[in-house]
């Protein structure tokens, strides 16, 4: 998951990944697959391939940087939806987003934080339950109700930290640059719980490995059951994935999931404004489309009731379901 595929032409190494004064030894390798077999050994992939590398050396300056911050951005969202194999449509509410925020390293590291918009207003920054992350999300119905109040232009940081630095670190957005609304192309509404199966969307048009996708699946009261890691994490998909997969078991049988993918074209990345931090400027458009997977397995059994007799010891009653024919069982313990 997050492998370079060979359209790539560069990736990301994030802040704090590496030491301060450290002479690290890099490889990058180029491999041109001429064999694959699935078949052989089941449930094994073998490859053939002929490759060359390339080793270099990375050397970090002596001095650390204690930023308070790892990584702050801004980025305008187009929220799509796709029902079936049909091309995406707009959502009818909320279809138009934007959110700045600010990931501190630590509690307490970042006090306050707030953006200048372009046109001069201040918007404070909401700190969130973790009390590191500090956010400002605004949804509109129609895009001209975003744009108005958060034009294009520079989107200026005011962090209060508890050191005397002034930190106001600028990112520009402009272009409206957001890509095409993701389409998945698989799978069907209805995969098999039981099994691994991969969720596929056509390419994102002109996504590098600069950018950003992710796969998100959560449940019907919203809790998060799936995800592909997060910008700037290790293993996140880039701009040339073409699908992720979701391990078997993750999901039951015959309960509705909401998914969604999000492209991410990230304008700018900048690791020098606030040295220790990354900063990101963004346009994102994403899908959401519904999951109900099935089994082909039956269900998981479940406890039924757990008894307890004074003649016979505990009883414990399992109920569980072989495709369509129901088994119970009661057994002293």
């Amino acid at each position: 998951m997050g492998a370079l595929d060979g359209r790539a032409v560069s990736t990301l190494i994030v802040p704090g990944t590496f030491a301060a004064g450290q002479t690290y030894q890099g490889l990058l390798y180029f491999e041109r697959l001429v064999g694959r077999d699935s078949t052989s050994y089941p449930g094994v992939t073998g490859q053939a391939g002929y490759y060359k590398r390339t080793s270099f050396t990375v050397q970090t300056t002596a001095i650390a940087t204690q930023a308070g911050v790892k990584l702050y951005g801004v980025s305008k969202t187009r929220r799509f939806q796709q029902t079936g194999v049909s091309a995406p449509a707009l959502q009818a509410t909320k279809a138009y987003n934007i959110e700045a925020f600010v990931d501190a390293a630590r509690t307490g590291a970042v006090m306050s934080a707030s953006v200048v918009l372009p046109g001069g207003v201040s918007k404070s920054l909401d700190v969130q339950d973790d009390n590191k992350t500090f956010q400002l999300d605004d949804d509109a119905a129609v895009q001209s109700a975003l744009d108005i109040p958060y034009p294009n232009g520079n989107y200026t940081f005011k962090l209060s930290t508890p050191s005397s630095n002034t930190n106001a670190p600028v990112l520009n957005l402009s272009g409206d640059a957001y890509p095409d609304a993701p389409h998945i192309t698989a799978p069907a509404a209805s995969p098999d719980a039981n099994s691994d199966f991969t969720v596929t969307w056509e390419a994102f048009g002109n996504g590098t490995a600069a950018d950003f996708i992710q796969l998100h699946i959560e449940d019907t009261s919203g809790n998060k059951v799936f995800e592909t890691p997060n910008f700037a994490k290790a293993g996140a998909l880039d701009g040339t994935a073409l699908n992720a997969t979701v391990p078997g078991g993750t999901l039951l049988p015959n309960k509705t999931y909401s998914a969604r993918v999000v492209f991410q074209k990230n304008l700018v990345l900048d690791t020098s404004s606030y040295p220790g931090a990354l900063g990101v400027a963004s346009y994102v458009t994403r899908t959401t489309f519904q999951l109900i997977p099935t089994s082909t397995h039956g269900t998981a059994p479940s406890l039924e009731a757990l008894s307890w007799s004074g003649t016979d010891g505990f009883k414990l009653s399992i109920q569980g379901r072989r495709l369509a024919r129901s088994v119970s069982r009661s057994r002293p313990i």
